[in-house]
């Protein structure tokens, strides 16, 4: 494969790996969120810096005590030297958390900056920094929390109860089928 082909394929892997990361914390995916790191790797999250496999299971924890969360990439600026990559990419991060008196809508900007490393042809996460530049968190009333799913196919859910786990072409792409 030539040079500017090779180093366009790794950009795609690598974008991947940032969209499994993304959907497997939201959808509570084990299997898929440790997917998108080396098990020997290292993630300094927001109030946590360990190995994955403890990583793991710290975040996993604090997403399944939300209602919902929704995680966006946006832009990534990645350098390519080798089988290594340093990436810095912008993201954000929507929770509803339940709280004694109300619900709250904690929003989270910032960026993941990985250092990524190709091993026998497959792209991961090796090493992980988060960068919060902005975090907010607005009370929901309760005639302001957004109303519950009229049909249970359309509301979002942890796991594989997600409407999104039902097509068969995406459990298949995500090695789930």
């Amino acid at each position: 494969m030539n040079e500017v082909l090779r180093r366009l394929a790794s950009h795609v892997a690598i974008q991947e790996v940032l969209a499994r990361y993304c959907r497997g914390i939201d959808r509570l995916d084990r299997a898929l969120l440790a997917s998108a790191y080396w098990p020997d790797g290292f993630d300094d999250h927001v109030g946590f810096a360990g190995k994955i496999p403890e990583f793991l299971d710290w975040v996993l924890e604090a997403v399944r005590q939300d209602i919902s969360t929704c995680h966006f990439i946006g832009q990534s600026f990645i350098v390519l030297g080798g089988h290594r990559a340093l990436a810095e990419t912008y993201f954000q991060s929507h929770r509803q958390l339940r709280r004694p008196t109300h619900d709250v809508l904690a929003i989270s900007l910032g960026r993941y900056v990985d250092q990524f490393e190709e091993r026998a042809g497959e792209w991961r996460i090796l090493d992980r920094k988060v960068i919060l530049d902005i975090r907010n968190e607005i009370p929901l009333p309760a005639d302001q929390a957004p109303p519950p799913a009229i049909v249970s196919s359309w509301k979002g859910q942890h796991g594989p109860g997600d409407p999104s786990y039902r097509s068969a072409e995406l459990k298949a792409l995500s090695g789930l089928g």
